[in-house]
């Protein structure tokens, strides 16, 4: 077992989405937070720093758009991998611009999902 694991923020408001990701998460040797909204994930991110952040953007509180803001000025350098449903023509560069690392549209397979955060947290 990591004696140091990297540590993930996992911010997603779908209790069976957070929960699947969190298993997968988990048995890749990660530690794990989750919040299931933005306001919950910057509370969190005060008193635990993770090494990454997957966010959800769609979400009751505080979506992903208003935590990025945050994130942005205050932990601007963790980076930011986004889970969205959001289709529009012009999402991924709408959430690049606002200060996202990385964005995956659901469905994401569990695999992909592990790939992009190996390529984020390089070892």
């Amino acid at each position: 077992m990591n004696q140091n694991p990297r540590r993930i923020l996992l911010i997603e408001d779908n209790d069976v989405i957070r929960r699947f990701l969190k298993i997968g998460l988990e048995n890749e040797g990660y530690a794990l937070r989750e919040a299931g909204n933005g306001h919950q994930g910057l509370d969190m991110m005060r008193d635990w720093t993770p090494d990454l952040v997957v966010l959800d953007m769609m979400m009751p509180v505080m979506d992903g758009f208003h935590f990025l803001n945050w994130r942005n000025q205050n932990w601007p350098d963790i980076p930011v991998l986004v889970l969205t449903g959001m289709k529009q023509p012009d999402s991924e560069q709408r959430i690049l611009n606002a200060g996202a690392s990385a964005v995956l549209f659901k469905p994401v397979p569990l695999a992909g999902l592990l790939e992009q955060i190996k390529q984020m947290l390089p070892t």
